[in-house]
């Protein structure tokens, strides 16, 4: 069983985040708006808010960066993604740092790019399991 200290909630990049959580509020409130709009109550205004709450933890929840038991891979879980991605730590080309996010680069089997917005205390604790690799070029760093 894992740490709970080793998995780490994230969000995905600015763009995918902002088409989630519009879509994902959008059908809560068109529920809402049905339901103020009429006199009486109707439970098609009901069956929008349920999945739209259940999308919102979804949402929240789906989200995961995990540190393997060895320690040598991260395991990405995505909202809609039906395998977990694998990357060994070996792979990773570059980890960029903003003051709100992380993208990782790995290489295998081609250049990919996975961006990440953390709260605050993960993403020190990520920055921890990526900075445990000398390798990892930063752009704080000279080249």
């Amino acid at each position: 069983m894992q740490s709970k200290h080793r998995k780490l909630y994230y969000q995905p990049g600015i763009p995918v985040t902002i088409i989630y959580w519009s879509l994902t509020i959008g059908l809560i409130l068109i529920g809402c708006i049905w339901e103020m709009e009429s006199a009486n109550f109707h439970w098609w205004a009901f069956a929008l808010w349920i999945p739209g709450v259940l999308l919102a933890i979804y949402g929240i929840l789906a989200n995961t960066v995990t540190l393997s038991d060895a320690a040598d891979e991260l395991i990405f879980r995505r909202i809609f993604w039906l395998k977990p991605r694998t990357v060994r730590l070996v792979n990773v080309a570059r980890v960029e740092t903003t003051k709100i996010t992380r993208t990782v680069q790995y290489k295998h089997p081609r250049y990919m790019r996975h961006e990440f917005i953390f709260s605050k205390k993960d993403r020190a604790r990520f920055d921890e399991w990526t900075h445990a690799v000398r390798r990892i070029k930063r752009p704080d760093q000279a080249e």
